[in-house]
């Protein structure tokens, strides 16, 4: 059976990846251009594998979890590679 988000859950995540992405962009003033693209993957494992023990830890049934991994890992990575990507600075 394939689990589709609810609402709740699709808004959480918008809200997440909105903050992550803002705040992966004002840091990427003080990340060296090198290094953005391992601080990005980086990120994004270090929070998901951070979530995934707490909810192997607690054994706690939350269904957004994974959206809200997913919301700060891509918006945290997006917002600190954005300079990279353009060359805009």
């Amino acid at each position: 059976m394939i689990h589709l988000p609810s609402i709740i859950e699709v808004i959480a995540m918008l809200v997440i990846l909105t903050i992550a992405f803002f705040t992966g962009y004002f840091l990427r003033h003080f990340i060296p251009v090198s290094k953005r693209l391992a601080v990005g993957l980086g990120s994004i494992v270090f929070i998901n594998t951070v979530i995934f023990g707490i909810k192997i830890v607690s054994k706690i049934e939350l269904p957004m979890t994974t959206s809200i991994g997913l919301g700060l890992g891509i918006g945290f990575s997006l917002g600190i590679s954005q300079g990279f990507i353009s060359k805009s600075e």
